[in-house]
């Protein structure tokens, strides 16, 4: 591992001294594995026993799938799908929970309790929403007791039945829409009551539906449709606390481009192109508790360009630079730069980890996705925290080799202690450089060297009074696919940036 003090770009109105600090109230982004593998291994026992195998993946918590024989089934599926959950079938579990959510790998895991229904339910049937109002709240109950960060909410239509389209025979659309609302309101005051500060992670919550991002009468595109998510997710709001955040996932994202910068206009979309579809009552408390999310779907960066019918594979993403992990990088650090929180992850052909047991045909005979994607936890770690990466690192043997050239910025003259400054820089040591926006009015103050004034007893670069200006250093020998750390420290009004060119820099 290699360390490097690249090109810096320092908008100074003030003296100041040339590591990063993180900025007050920063959030380290997370990435959390959902797939069929925490299904198939659901029981908090079993998890427990192969928990340590998670610490090195580079993801910071699960999907968890509760884990109970209800109805004749081994294990549970949905609160809309189930007979009534009862705290007394889960009670025994929330120790083992307790366990689990404290290793690494498991700390910021969430409860999978809500799935679309496999058959159609009316509004109207009382005893099946208080049904499920009633399980809700013991899936809250589970979470919270066990220690997780909250619940995952998934209304995606995979048996086709539109329980969130009005049905013809149903109440007329504006009617049911406000049952649908209160039908919400009814399920998630108890899952707040039970879990007052929950996060509510969706695959989709409002950018299920991308017709209302661009659309001028929203609600009439809506009303049109027959939708009834939007009700729905109303009612949510309606009773939600300001302790809780909700991020939506952005499950279309699978398909994102950092190079088209489809991750950054998501966040516009999430935060205001869907505001139209958010009652007015709602609408602060939307924008303020949202955090934007997105899914990367692993299946995407290992799967043929074709079809074995010759078709083009919609998910695929080929190798950038020779490498498809490369590719992946380039999604996930743009998914992180965009996302508030919270990045999901789907995969479907392979495992987090080797199991401790046998592993199903359909769960890719057992290959992992680091043996797939080799180096796939280092790039998890790098992205989400680059300076926690580094520092672990070094704790498990790693060196640090020094690439700048004069990194104490010490004059290659003899200079006494104290400042030299010039108009003309000529007091800013080799290896350094410093530049002004061309233009009179950006022509102001000077740069120089503070001899001694820097970190460990080296020197710092100083400027006074530029009001357009930064200072520069170039590196050579930087290889791609190798991890840079970058140190850079400022005192006084300043603001710091670095910046990579092509040629080397």
């Amino acid at each position: 591992m290699k360390r490097i003090i690249a090109l810096f770009l320092v908008a100074l109105t003030a003296s100041f001294t040339v590591a990063a600090q993180e900025l007050p109230g920063a959030v380290t982004k997370k990435f959390i594995a959902f797939g069929w593998e925490f299904g198939f291994y659901n029981d908090p026992a079993f998890l427990l026993e192969n928990a340590d195998l998670f610490a090195s993946t580079g993801i910071d918590g699960v999907g968890l799938y509760p884990s109970k024989k209800i109805g004749g089934r081994s294990k549970t599926y949905s609160v809309l799908n189930d007979p009534e959950w009862k705290r007394e079938d889960f009670a025994h579990q929330i120790p083992l929970y307790r366990q689990l959510t404290q290793k690494k790998g498991f700390q910021h895991s969430f409860l999978k309790a809500f799935h679309a229904p496999t058959n159609h339910v009316e509004w109207t049937d009382d005893a099946f929403w208080g049904k499920v109002a009633s399980s809700m709240r013991v899936a809250a109950w589970l979470a919270k007791s066990g220690g997780m960060k909250g619940l995952c909410v998934d209304h995606e239509d995979y048996k086709m039945v539109e329980q969130f389209k009005r049905h013809e025979g149903e109440l007329p659309y504006q009617q049911l829409k406000v049952l649908v609302r209160r039908r919400a309101r009814d399920i998630f005051s108890g899952v707040f009551k039970e879990f007052p500060d929950a996060v509510l992670l969706s695959y989709w919550f409002l950018t299920a539906d991308k017709s209302y991002f661009n659309a001028t009468d929203p609600i009439a595109v809506m009303t049109d449709n027959c939708d009834l998510w939007p009700a729905f997710v109303n009612g949510i709001l309606d009773v939600m606390p300001p302790s809780v955040k909700f991020v939506d996932g952005n499950e279309e994202a699978y398909r994102y481009e950092a190079d088209k910068n489809d991750f950054l206009l998501s966040s516009v979309q999430q935060r205001d192109r869907i505001l139209g579809v958010v009652e007015p009552e709602n609408r602060a408390k939307y924008r303020s508790q949202l955090r934007v999310g997105f899914g990367l779907y692993l299946d995407s960066y290992v799967n043929p360009e074709k079809k074995p019918n010759g078709v083009n594979n919609v998910f695929y993403m080929g190798p950038v630079n020779g490498s498809r992990l490369a590719h992946f990088e380039k999604n996930a650090n743009a998914a992180a730069y965009a996302a508030s929180e919270y990045i999901w992850l789907w995969g479907e052909q392979k495992c987090w980890v080797p199991w401790k047991t046998d592993v199903p045909k359909w769960l890719g005979s057992g290959k992992t996705w680091e043996q797939v994607l080799p180096g796939l936890a280092d790039m998890l770690s790098a992205v989400k925290d680059p300076d926690g990466f580094m520092r672990d690192k070094l704790r498990r043997g790693g060196k640090l080799d020094e690439l700048a050239t004069n990194p104490s910025c010490n004059p290659s003259t003899a200079l006494a202690d104290g400042m030299h400054m010039t108009t003309n820089s000529a007091f800013v040591p080799k290896e350094y450089g410093f530049w002004q926006a061309i233009g009179k009015r950006f022509r102001s103050g000077v740069a120089g060297v503070d001899v001694g004034g820097g970190e460990n007893g080296g020197s710092a670069l100083v400027a006074k009074g530029v009001q357009n200006g930064c200072f520069l250093l170039r590196i050579d020998g930087v290889s791609p696919g190798e991890y840079y750390g970058v140190s850079v420290s400022a005192k006084g009004k300043a603001s710091i940036s670095c910046a990579w060119q092509k040629d080397g820099m």
